[in-house]
């Protein structure tokens, strides 16, 4: 280790970027005259890990050994697949589901795709690919971070240890379906043009849809202290664009979560092409060990009298 050590600084003089001092690192790692036990290949490979992080993806090479290098981090497969000469397609995967990145030749984020794996002889109208513009918008602002927790609300969708990788994608489809009617049920509170009266007086709150691999939420409470900017001496602005950016207020976040009891989950759409309610039953619902879940992003005391 001390060896590779002295290399690496006798060469530091030459170096005039982060991708050069990677360079280097993985070249002294792959030279054979020098041992490196377990524990010395971790520390190189966090410090690799490191300079990775702070170097600006510009090119197709460092798009991809960012994915890569996330992939590995977050224990997920990677490949690169390319058809057409002209662009770039990258995927990260696991078995129920994987991201499809298409870049084109200067290092350009085409278009992201989420692909989720259906049962075989299903009748459901889950679509299998989601068109993901919120990805590739923070692939091309460098914003990993936030590709990271796209990444982690997906795979929290089939973080369901009791299931197998079919009854993992039926329950993504009864999330979908959930979310689905959300979304309809939120169209006939538009008319609320009142962010006040929205949030504290309709029935679903704001509403957030899914955004990649963010899960859908509903803003359903905001206390009046959050607008108060105490630095500029001022109240903010009650608006929808001031409350998203600044994450103000109270969310409530739709999720799944895994149960020992089965629980009757919807294979398809609860309202009706008129608007109208329908049932859950034995044929537009599955059993699965799973229900649906309203996850506080923070903390909130409650009567005990209330629940």
């Amino acid at each position: 280790m001390e060896a590779l050590m002295e290399r690496i600084r006798s060469k530091s003089d030459s170096l005039k970027s982060l991708t050069d001092s990677s360079k280097i690192v993985r070249m002294g790692m792959a030279d054979r005259r020098h041992s490196l036990d377990t524990n010395d290949k971790a520390v190189l490979r966090a410090c690799l890990d490191t300079l990775q992080t702070s170097i600006s993806v510009r090119s197709v090479n460092g798009m991809s050994e960012r994915l890569e290098t996330t992939a590995r981090q977050m224990g997920l497969k990677f490949m690169v697949h390319s058809t057409n000469p002209n662009t770039h397609n990258f995927y990260i995967s696991t078995e129920t589901f994987y991201v499809e990145i298409c870049i084109d030749q200067n290092g350009t984020v085409l278009e992201t795709r989420i692909h989720h794996q259906n049962p075989q002889g299903s009748m459901s109208s889950t679509p299998n690919t989601v068109s993901a513009p919120e990805i590739s918008d923070c692939l091309s602002k460098g914003d990993f971070t936030m590709f990271v927790e796209h990444i982690k609300g997906l795979m929290a969708v089939y973080d369901l240890p009791d299931c197998g990788n079919v009854d993992k994608s039926r329950a993504w489809q009864a999330l979908y379906n959930l979310e689905h009617d959300l979304t309809l049920l939120a169209s006939g509170q538009s008319w609320v043009t009142d962010i006040n009266q929205l949030i504290h007086k309709t029935g679903l709150g704001m509403v957030h849809n899914r955004a990649g691999g963010i899960p859908m939420k509903l803003r359903f409470f905001l206390p009046p202290y959050e607008l108060l900017d105490m630095e500029a001496q001022t109240i903010l602005p009650m608006n929808q664009s001031t409350i998203t950016d600044k994450n103000l207020g109270f969310c409530a976040t739709i999720t799944l979560r895994p149960s020992r009891d089965p629980f009757l989950l919807p294979l398809s759409s609860l309202i009706s092409s008129t608007g109208q309610d329908l049932p859950i039953t034995q044929t537009n619902a599955i059993p699965l060990p799973a229900h649906f879940t309203l996850a506080l992003d923070k903390p909130l005391p409650l009567s005990s009298a209330l629940i």
